[in-house]
């Protein structure tokens, strides 16, 4: 598995883990981070998972998830969330930033995959030292 992916998503959910912990205990957070960061988390988690997962399964360690696909989980986060929940739930409100940071977190995903793949193939052709 690479590397990088693996950081990157240890440090996302040990971030989203203690949001979530502090918030369930009842401690004090900034309101951007009580009210915010899990939005922005929740999408490049989810991805990096299904994005280690897709590259396991097919065995291609160069695997992209398409623009496409990021897309349509953004919208479907944004929909669920902030369209279909806020009606039948109290616990939910609708609000554009949460949108917004779904989509912003599509995006940081995006880059952070071709990041990845970058160093995928920076490991591959390196050159043995002579």
């Amino acid at each position: 598995m690479n590397y990088l992916l693996s950081y990157v998503l240890g440090v996302l959910l040990c971030l989203g883990s203690v949001v979530y912990g502090f918030q369930h205990m009842g401690w004090w957070l900034p309101r951007w981070v009580a009210w915010y960061l899990n939005d922005f988390l929740i999408v490049p988690i989810n991805l990096l998972l299904i994005l280690i997962v897709m590259r396991y399964l097919k065995q291609q360690p160069g695997y992209l998830l398409s623009p496409l696909f990021i897309t349509c989980i953004c919208i479907g986060y944004a929909w669920f969330f902030e369209y279909y929940l806020p009606p039948i739930s109290n616990r939910y409100t609708a609000d554009i930033w949460d949108v917004c940071l779904y989509c912003v977190g599509g995006f940081v995903f995006f880059l952070l995959q071709k990041l990845s793949i970058r160093e995928h193939y920076k490991q591959r052709h390196r050159q043995p030292n002579k």
